[in-house]
């Protein structure tokens, strides 16, 4: 197939613009610009003090955007120091689990920590109270859906209900922070220095 004289044009020109930005990338590379770029990628995520959910969306977000491409020299930095980031949380995350205290909920309503005999809260009498241990893990719960879950009369009631939950379980089990933690706007879950096994 013979190449018109446009095309061979359009080619030279082609060829031509990727030179430019060979060249362009190479003396940005000697200026030391995109190890600045990557410090402030680096800086950005420390700054907001991104959490291993929140690193995960974002790199679903970039993994999503055409500017975001691992072949841009402009922002696949951010990528790479994401997945750095990634990395460590993961990592930190497993240790964290395996640092947790161990609590346990049994089936006739016992919530203690070994040993037994001297860390024990028993529950089995508390009903709504009880049904709150059961609904709670390690993701937060919005306050009105363990209301409807408990069958609880009021949201006010369920904060109530934790906050006796805490004061028991602290002082029985000897826990050093409480059982239950909140955020507002999100609810409440089990406090992350804890597993709870049910």
């Amino acid at each position: 197939m013979k190449i018109l004289p446009h095309q061979l044009r359009a080619l030279k020109i082609y060829k031509q613009v990727h030179q430019i930005k060979k060249d362009a990338f190479e003396n940005l590379k000697k200026q030391g610009f995109f190890e600045k770029l990557d410090e402030a990628y680096q800086d950005l995520f420390k700054k907001n003090k991104i959490d291993l959910k929140t690193a995960h969306i974002l790199k679903m977000l970039f993994k999503n955007s055409s500017d975001m491409r691992v072949d841009n020299p402009m922002f696949n930095g951010a990528m790479l120091t994401l997945d750095k980031i990634i990395q460590i949380l993961e990592t930190d995350g497993k240790n964290n689990e395996d640092n947790r205290t161990l609590l346990t909920l049994s089936t006739d309503g016992d919530l203690y920590r070994n040993p037994k005999n001297k860390y024990c809260y028993s529950m089995k009498s508390e009903g709504k109270r009880l049904k709150i241990l059961e609904t709670l893990g390690d993701d937060y719960i919005k306050t009105n859906k363990i209301k409807e879950k408990i069958e609880s009369t009021s949201n006010e009631a369920v904060r109530k209900a934790v906050g006796i939950i805490n004061k028991k379980s602290k002082y029985r089990l000897k826990l050093k922070q409480p059982l239950i933690e909140s955020k507002l706007g999100c609810g409440y879950r089990i406090n992350g220095l804890y597993k709870l096994k049910k």
